[in-house]
């Protein structure tokens, strides 16, 4: 691999991360709105949404593999299973497309 598509993969991480991260901050803000929704106790859900949220946005070959503080990891990629798992196993996953992403785990839909 060069140092091109390095570059290029690099700014294809990012934008996918962006995506994930302002579609968090939308159900966010969609969550404190809603007067029964308490963001504090949603949290997860919320990354759930938008991760599901974002796979319908994107288009194209992904996947993703991201730590987020108080969620744990979050792994998905795209529905047609193009791109590589991210991972090996996973004990939980709730995003749409991923349950046949990692061979040997449970999976739960969102």
């Amino acid at each position: 691999m060069d140092l091109t598509s390095h570059a290029a993969e690099a700014r294809a991480r990012q934008v996918l991360l962006n995506v994930l991260a302002d579609e968090i901050h939308r159900a966010h803000q969609r969550c404190l709105t809603a007067a029964s929704c308490d963001p504090r106790l949603a949290t997860r859900d919320l990354v759930f949404e938008a991760g599901a949220t974002a796979m319908r946005a994107l288009k194209g070959a992904y996947s993703c593999l991201c730590l987020i503080k108080g969620v744990g990891l979050v792994a998905f990629r795209d529905p047609f299973g193009i791109r590589r798992a991210p991972c090996r196993r996973m004990s939980l996953c709730r995003l749409g497309s991923c349950q046949r992403m990692c061979g040997g785990a449970r999976w739960h839909e969102a």
